[in-house]
């Protein structure tokens, strides 16, 4: 470690605040927060490094400097601040910025309802942030018409006079600005938003049902009866959302990491409740893992939370988990726990929650690449456990009338979509009478030995149509071809859609509503009218050449050629003899004596 860096920690206070690493040009490295200064950054100097990106950012340190706070709450507001501003390359950090905004309480006598980007410490009360503007509208919209609480900027009280505006008219307003209610009146309706915000759903139905109750008693059968309105449609948005009447207050947070990049979910449940689902994306160093992630994480996210509940339930346990909990204790003034669920409804919810955090990570990993996987796509790599995201698909069916014309089709899809220039459909040549499974066998041969030759693209994915049996062809003619376990196969049976995977007995079912089980249902039917399309062509082309070889001199390959250069009777006979003994190279007696017989039929 750097001499200079050593000299200036011998001065380094015990006390609580702020510690910033910085580089060989003065940029910030890496900015932490300790409750001790010189305790903390003793164990950077004399113990081992608590992980690899600690361990590189000591190699690469030159100067350290600290900022000293009354106590460790500020300190943790000054580093969230702080790494905001400077973005140091060793910090993760959260990218909470303009896309994810807060439903904002301010501080006024009468407070306004109102949308904000980011939390200030001006005394107002915020909730979120929201994963999208539009949901944060639609919610303020619901509580100004529940709780007609306010949105305009007036100062209020005011000395001048006032006139109400529309929404005052319309029922949606209070109207505090022309003296319509009270400060008490309007400060408990301002309580009564905090409680919904904050999930407390039974304290406020009861409170609700008790005002109604009381306005009936004093006929106030108009306000009586908006209570009645309020409490139902509170009720029907409630109700839906219970998800266990065991789970209480608590979080679910979910944290998925890898490319640089990090998704945190949250799940906010209140008295079994899930009232509100968060997601912010991080920005995570190469070298953190998801515990040194989810510990930065948990301390920032909190650490102005108005609604911190009493018990976190994480993914992964943080490191140092007991400073975390101690942190969030002090912030929330009581206990803070944090677990990570093993069993039973709580397990089955932090699955849940870790899924959509790992959903989402994938489609920023897809986006910060530039390349639209469609959302499909990548359930179906989640949902059938493959290495890889199955970009390109190749599907194979096989159609047949009778036993005399068997053909088979191949449809590739790109990011979720048919792309036609890769079709192919082919004629079965080895088989002799009507043998699905053989015909499976040929065409995948055909179609893979070919790439391989050419040294072209292999598939990310291959869906046969059909079920055991032609998984089983398709799977021998990839291992003749050293391909076997190397290309994720899979068959869908026509039959309730079943799946069936290489090595298991039994069909698979994916969720009936899911986007990759539609997504398999469209490659599989397009396969299917490609290879009926092909096999009535085929079909309609061998009885023409049929009608052609009752003519003197025409046989089977000469009435091929003849359909293949024209395509059509109609075409043949409107044709020239010279356009036919050219094309074709039919001697022209026999060109003579087939449109002779030609212009007769058509007689």
């Amino acid at each position: 470690m750097n001499d200079a860096i050593k000299e200036k920690y011998s001065r380094a206070p015990h006390k609580p605040g702020v510690y910033i690493f910085y580089g060989k040009r003065g940029e910030h490295l890496y900015i932490g927060k300790a409750r001790d200064i010189k305790k903390r950054l003793a164990s950077y100097i004399f113990g081992e490094a608590p992980s690899p990106r600690i361990a590189a950012m000591l190699r690469n340190a030159v100067e350290l400097d600290w900022i000293i706070t009354d106590n460790e709450l500020e300190a943790l507001i000054l580093e969230a601040n702080l790494i905001r501003q400077y973005k140091p390359r060793y910090n993760v950090e959260l990218r909470d910025d303009k896309r994810y905004p807060y439903i904002k309480i301010t501080n006024e006598p009468f407070p306004r309802l109102t949308i904000a980007r980011r939390k200030s410490n001006d005394g107002a009360l915020y909730f979120g942030p929201y994963a999208d503007r539009t949901g944060a509208v639609r919610l303020m919209r619901l509580i100004r018409r529940l709780f007609r609480i306010r949105i305009c900027k007036y100062e209020l009280p005011s000395k001048r006079k006032l006139r109400a505006c529309i929404l005052f008219d319309i029922g949606r307003c209070l109207g505090p600005c022309i003296g319509a209610c009270t400060e008490e009146e309007y400060a408990r309706a301002v309580d009564e938003v905090v409680m919904f915000l904050k999930g407390k759903r039974t304290e406020l139905l009861d409170r609700l049902r008790a005002q109604m109750e009381q306005a009936a008693d004093e006929m106030r059968f108009e306000e009586a009866a908006r209570l009645r309105d309020t409490i139902s449609e509170l009720s029907k948005l409630l109700v839906p959302q219970k998800m266990d009447s065991d789970l209480g207050d608590r979080d679910f947070v979910g944290l998925a990491v890898g490319g640089g990049i990090g998704v945190a979910m949250i799940f906010r449940v209140r008295q079994g409740a899930m009232i509100a689902r968060q997601t912010v994306p991080l920005t995570v160093p190469r070298k953190v893992n998801v515990s040194e992630a989810l510990t930065e994480f948990l301390l920032r996210f909190y650490s102005q939370d108005p609604d911190m509940p009493p018990e976190i339930l994480v993914s992964d346990m943080p490191t140092e988990k007991e400073e975390v909990e101690r942190t969030l204790s002090d912030i929330r003034g009581r206990k803070v726990t944090i677990k990570v669920p093993q069993r039973g409804e709580k397990y089955e919810t932090m699955k849940l929650v870790l899924r959509n955090a790992e959903l989402i990570h994938g489609e920023l990993i897809i986006q910060k690449k530039k390349v639209h996987i469609p959302y499909g796509v990548l359930e179906l790599e989640r949902l059938l456990n493959i290495p890889r995201t199955p970009n390109r698909i190749e599907a194979f069916d096989i159609s047949n009338f009778g036993s005399d014309t068997i053909v088979a089709s191949m449809v590739q899809f790109v990011a979720g979509r048919a792309n036609k220039q890769g079709y192919r459909h082919y004629k079965i040549k080895t088989v002799n009478g009507q043998d699905d499974f053989a015909s499976m066998r040929e065409v995948v041969f055909r179609r893979y030995r070919r790439l391989l030759d050419e040294g072209k693209q292999l598939p990310d994915l291959i869906l046969i149509d059909g079920g055991k049996g032609q998984l089983s062809a398709a799977l021998q003619s990839l291992d003749k071809l050293g391909l076997k376990g190397k290309i994720p196969v899979v068959a869908i049976a026509k039959r309730l859609d079943e799946l069936y995977l290489p090595g298991k007995s039994e069909p698979v079912s994916l969720p009936k509503d899911s986007a990759a089980i539609r997504l398999l249902q469209r490659i599989r039917d397009e396969a299917h009218r490609f290879a009926i399309t092909y096999s009535r062509k085929s079909h309609r082309k061998k009885a023409l050449a049929l009608e052609l070889m009752e003519i003197q001199g025409i046989g089977q390959k000469r009435a091929e050629l003849l359909l293949k250069k024209f395509g059509s009777i109609k075409n043949i006979a409107s044709a020239s003899i010279d356009q036919i003994v050219t094309e074709t190279k039919i001697p022209r007696k026999i060109a003579e004596r087939l449109k002779s017989e030609l212009a007769k039929i058509a007689d």
